[in-house]
């Protein structure tokens, strides 16, 4: 369990005061723009102290990263029901969630895996498994008649690659048709609405209706 994610500890530390500021200026300013000084003067600290806790920045995007990745695999875990809306529903709002919350590393992927191959592996590593619970989501979903026209395995998996080209692309879309000092975690979310959509198709119409008003609700 990274830092990010661990339940709440009785004394917080300077460790995870950097980890914290670091995140919410990488999200604020982008990756690049963000130095080590930044983050030390924004919480109040020496660039000495801050690395006695990280050697430099990759270090600490590595620790993001990694809470990252955690939060992923357990909001991409498949629902325990498939034949509830809601709980595919949320499938995709949870992994806008995350988009929204980790922005930066889906904004600087390129720089960032570059620069690091701990998140180069790491993040070759989590979309493959987030595909890959996507392609079982979607079997699951035609086991129980809620898919039509018998889409193929091979069709499944084009169709869950899409998607997560999709999701950790949205951020990069958004910065390049709008202004990216005015976004929103609304438009973050309503990315959810096009992520269903490459699978749509492929879904009863009354089960995709379902999720659809789901999604709606959760992105609004």
């Amino acid at each position: 369990m990274s830092e990010l994610n661990r339940a709440p500890a009785k004394r917080v530390t300077n460790r995870d005061h950097i980890v914290v500021a670091a995140l919410r200026l990488f999200n604020e300013r982008g990756y690049a723009a963000v130095t080590t000084n930044h983050i030390a003067e924004e919480i109040g600290i020496s660039p000495g102290n801050l690395y006695y806790h990280f050697a430099n920045k990759e270090a600490i995007a590595e620790t993001i990263f990694e809470a990252m990745s955690d939060r992923i695999r357990a909001v991409s875990a498949l629902p325990t029901d498939a034949t509830d809306p809601a709980l595919f529903a949320a499938y995709y709002t949870s992994a806008m969630e995350t988009h929204w919350l980790y922005r930066f590393i889906f904004g600087d992927t390129e720089h960032l895996i570059r620069q690091s191959p701990e998140i180069a592996r790491g993040y070759r590593s989590v979309m493959r498994w987030v595909t890959g619970r996507l392609v079982e989501l979607f079997e699951r979903l035609a086991h129980e008649d809620h898919l039509v026209g018998e889409p193929t395995h091979a069709t499944l998996e084009m169709v869950a690659q899409n998607t997560t080209i999709l999701i950790t692309s949205w951020w990069r879309y958004l910065n390049t048709m709008e202004d990216p000092s005015q976004a929103r975690a609304v438009r973050v979310r309503q990315g959810a609405r096009h992520a269903f959509a490459l699978v749509e198709p492929f879904v009863e119409p009354q089960y995709a209706a379902d999720v659809q008003r789901v999604i709606a609700q959760a992105t609004q």
